[in-house]
């Protein structure tokens, strides 16, 4: 009887050979995105935000965050309109 297909050893060896080249290859890749500026300006804002959370709830006080094109500010909302 002549039947079409593949063992199922022939799919586990094709699998681990796909596997292994998947990780021979993530290994070797460089680490691009821990360097690109984008990424370190979002860890610094992040870190900012942050910090400005606790600042809010440790003083009672309220911020607004600004975003422009190239840039962002932190206000402080007072009673008499914004601070910078």
């Amino acid at each position: 009887m002549n039947t079409k297909g593949f063992t199922l050893l022939e799919v586990l060896l094709v699998l681990l050979i796909i596997s292994s080249l998947v990780f021979i290859v993530s290994i070797n890749l460089p680490e691009t995105k821990k360097n690109s500026q984008s990424t370190k300006e979002f860890e610094r804002l992040f870190i900012q935000l942050n910090n400005l959370y606790d600042e809010s709830v440790l003083f009672n006080r309220s911020y607004l965050v600004t975003f422009t094109d190239n840039k962002y500010f932190f206000l402080q909302l007072l009673k008499k309109g914004l601070k910078r």
